[in-house]
Formats: structure tokens, sequence, C-alpha cells
């Protein structure tokens, strides 16, 4: 009694956002989703058959989200922090969010246990030092998620391999490459047709 998930993915970015039952925002349930995917599964009579017996109200259209990085991360008084999703949540298709919620999670412990009692200087420090490495890479998710659903090049392949290791490094003082941090600060993906805001 488990439940089956499946993709269809149309990576043809115009005919993906004229399929959407709402304008690219996606959606649980939306009337009529059964009726626009049928004819391009109709080859496929495996997947035909599947979607014609799943409950319209159970397909969820997925749709591609942005999320600017967050103004702060400490609440208006400073006596709490976001951590995680909360404070960076970003596109999987660099598959970051779990590293990046993680390494917020480390940076907050060893905030916390430096500030010797000042719970606001530690969640200061934790910000100071964990929200511009977060940012990029949330900013980095954003734009790379745009690439993969547009199949649009914003950034040279080497550059992209560059950022990818600078943020899969260990080391603090290694810096990001330079040719990649102009495109990927500048870029805003709510800019980009059939993106939703989160």
């Amino acid at each position: 009694g488990g439940n089956t998930f499946f993709q269809l993915r149309i990576s043809d970015p115009e005919k993906a956002l004229a399929l959407s039952g709402n304008g690219g925002r996606g959606g649980l349930g939306l009337p009529g989703a059964i009726e626009r995917l049928s004819p391009i599964v109709k080859p496929c009579n495996d997947v035909a058959s599947v979607l014609a017996s799943i409950p319209e109200e159970q397909i969820f259209e997925r749709s591609i989200v942005g999320r600017r990085p967050a103004p702060s991360w400490l609440g208006p008084r400073k006596r709490v922090a976001l951590v995680g999703d909360a404070a960076h949540g970003m596109h999987p298709n660099i598959g970051q969010g779990a590293n990046t919620g993680f390494e917020s999670a480390r940076n907050l412990i060893q905030a916390l246990a430096e500030c010797q009692g000042d719970l606001k200087a530690g969640l200061a420090n934790y910000e100071r030092g964990h929200k511009p490495r977060a940012d990029l890479i949330q900013s980095f998710a954003n734009l790379m998620g745009c690439v993969q659903s547009r199949q649009k090049e914003l950034l040279p392949k080497e550059v992209v391999l560059q950022m990818l290791d600078w943020i899969n490094t260990e080391d603090n003082a290694k810096l990001p490459p330079e040719d990649a941090l102009d495109v990927i600060r500048k870029f805003d993906p709510l800019s980009q047709r059939g993106v939703s805001l989160i």
C-alpha cells in the first residue's frame, strides 16, 4: 500500500508552459491534466495506461521555483535565526540543498559555541560568517535550474565546473570563480518565463 512517483518532463519550455494547468505555476489536481498530457504519452502504451489510471486530483504539476536570497536570516529582535531550507531553499538540480543545510547547522553550532553566552552576538556571527556563501550557492542553484529547464547556457561549462568545485571544497580560503560571480549575482530567476516565486 505505498505510493508510486513518476515524472514526465517536457524539455521544450514553450510546450511545457502551453501544457501547464495554470501558466507554469504548478499545483496539485489541476483540472484537465490528463487531457493535456494524454497526446504526449499516447505513443507509449505503458505510460498512457498508467496516466489514465491516476485520479486527476492526485497528479501534481511541478513548476520551476525561484527564491531570492533573504535579506536577513535573523528575526526582528535578533534572538532567532533561520537554518537550512528556511534560510536558503534552492532549486534541487545542483544537489546542494541538504549539503548547504548541514553547513548552516555546523556554522550555527560553531557560532553559538563561541559566543560566550551572548546569543545575539552568536547569531549575528553565524549570519555574517555563512550567509554570503549560502546566498551565492542558492543563486547559482536558481541559475542552473533555469538553465536546465530552458536549455539555455548562461555560463560556460568550464566555469560551471569551477563553481561546483568551489561549492564542494572544504577550504574556506578558496574563492569562487571570478568569471561566475557577476552573472550569478545579477541573475534574477523571476525574470525567467514560467518561474514562480517561493
